[in-house]
């Protein structure tokens, strides 16, 4: 069959009522399914919170004067960047135009 394999479908959910009439997935009603997800996903969010909190304690933050030197390097660096790739574009289009210029004729 070509060495294709069809990978198995997803497994199925057992649906059954229980004896006051609600759906009962895998043994566990829907509602405490969803109640539990929020529980547990309240609690993760805590615990995440926690630990950025515990975190941005132990980070050691630059002075001002450091981050207005790097911003400064930043800053004369793109302009640089953009005088040099101006100057290449400029080179490139004209000779672009000359090459092209003479197979006009």
């Amino acid at each position: 069959m070509l060495g294709v394999r069809i990978p198995p479908g997803p497994p199925a959910l057992l649906h059954a009522a229980d004896g006051a009439g609600h759906e009962v997935v895998r043994g566990e009603r829907r509602g405490g399914q969803v109640l539990n997800w929020l529980k547990n996903g309240y609690r993760q969010a805590i615990d995440f919170l926690k630990e950025v909190q515990a975190e941005l304690k132990r980070t050691t933050w630059p002075a001002p004067k450091e981050v207005q030197g790097t911003t400064t390097v930043v800053i004369i660096t793109v302009f640089i960047f953009a005088i040099f790739l101006w100057v290449v574009d400029v080179a490139l289009s004209r000779g672009l135009d000359t090459v092209l210029g003479l197979f006009r004729r």
